[in-house]
C-alpha cells in the first residue's frame, strides 16, 4: 500500500519522511549504514558510550525524535491509548550509537539473534537449487557468514560501551519461538508496562504501520521454532558458516549439535 494511503503516514510531513540523508551519512562513514568496516569497531570502543557534538549526528537525531514524535501523537489519537514505549527495529547499528550519542532518547536495547547457520540459510536459501560452482557457493556463504559476525560484533560492542546491564537484554530467536509468552512477558516486567496476553496471542491481526520487515508478520499461524536449515542447508555449508562463526556463536550460546534444538521443538 502507498504512504499516500495510509491514514498514519500520509499525515507525517514529508520533510520528516525524508529524515535518513542516507548520501550525507554514508559520505561521512565512506560505507553503508548496514556494512561494518574493521576500522569501525576502534570507533565504537573509543567513542562509543560518548555523547557526540558532531551536527550531522545531532541533526540526524532531532528529526528522528520529531518523526517519532509525529508518529506517537497520531497512534495516541488513533487508539486513544497513550504510547509508553515505540519499537524501533532500525538493523543499523549506526542507527543505534548515533540516537544514544545525542542523548535525546531513553533507551533500552535488545539484542534478538538467530543461528549463524539460520541466518544464513534464510538469507541464501533462494540461490540454493540455482547451478553455481563451489566457489560462487563457497564466496557466498563466507559473505554472509561475515555479516552475520560482524553485524552482531558491532552490536556487543555498543551494548557494553553504551548501555548497563540493567538497560541491555539478549534473545536467541530460538528462546523466543520456543517460549514466547514467557519472553514477552519478561520483556514487559524489564520495560515496567503490563503484560496482554490477548494482545500477545493476537499480534498478527493487530493495526501495523510498519514500512517494511519480514514478510511473516502477515501470516496467520502463531510463532514457532524454524529449524528447517538444519535439514535443508548443505552439510559443508552448514560446518564451513560454524568455522567462521564460532567463537562468537558459541558466546550466544549457540550449539554445532543440531539435535538440540530439534528437541525443542
Amino acid at each position: 500500500m502507498p504512504l499516500s494511503t495510509c491514514p498514519v503516514w500520509s499525515s507525517v510531513p514529508n520533510k520528516l519522511l525524508d529524515l535518513i540523508q542516507q548520501n550525507e551519512l554514508e559520505q561521512r562513514l565512506k560505507s553503508s549504514l548496514f556494512i561494518v568496516r574493521w576500522y569501525h569497531y576502534f570507533y565504537m570502543i573509543l567513542r562509543g558510550g560518548r555523547r557526540s557534538s558532531d551536527p550531522i549526528v545531532r541533526r540526524y537525531a532531532r528529526k528522528m525524535r520529531d518523526l517519532l514524535d509525529c508518529y506517537i501523537n497520531i497512534q495516541q489519537q488513533e487508539t486513544d491509548e497513550r504510547v509508553l514505549w515505540l519499537v524501533d527495529a532500525t538493523k543499523s547499528h549506526w542507527h543505534l550509537q548515533w540516537l544514544h550519542a545525542s542523548g535525546l532518547f531513553d533507551i533500552r536495547v535488545i539484542h534478538l539473534v538467530k543461528d549463524p547457520r539460520a541466518y544464513v540459510h534464510s538469507m541464501d536459501k533462494a540461490y540454493a537449487n540455482a547451478k553455481r560452482n563451489q566457489p560462487e557457493a563457497t564466496r557466498s556463504a563466507f559473505r554472509l557468514a561475515y555479516r552475520w559476525l560482524s553485524a552482531n560484533l558491532a552490536i556487543l560492542i555498543l551494548h557494553r560501551s553504551c548501555w548497563t546491564r540493567e538497560s541491555r537484554r539478549f534473545i536467541r530467536y530460538d528462546d523466543l519461538s520456543v517460549n514466547y509468552e514467557e519472553t514477552i512477558r519478561g520483556i514487559c516486567a524489564w520495560l515496567g508496562t503490563q503484560f496482554d496476553s490477548e494482545r500477545a496471542a493476537r499480534f498478527r491481526i493487530m493495526t501495523n504501520h510498519a514500512i517494511g520487515g519480514n514478510r511473516m508478520r502477515r501470516e496467520s499461524r502463531p510463532v514457532q521454532i524454524d529449524t528447517e536449515w538444519a535439514s535443508k542447508l548443505d552439510k559443508s555449508r552448514s560446518l564451513f558458516v560454524w568455522m567462521v562463526t564460532w567463537p562468537l556463536a558459541k558466546f550466544f550460546g549457540f550449539e554445532w549439535r543440531t539435535e538440540l534444538l530439534e528437541s525443542r521443538e
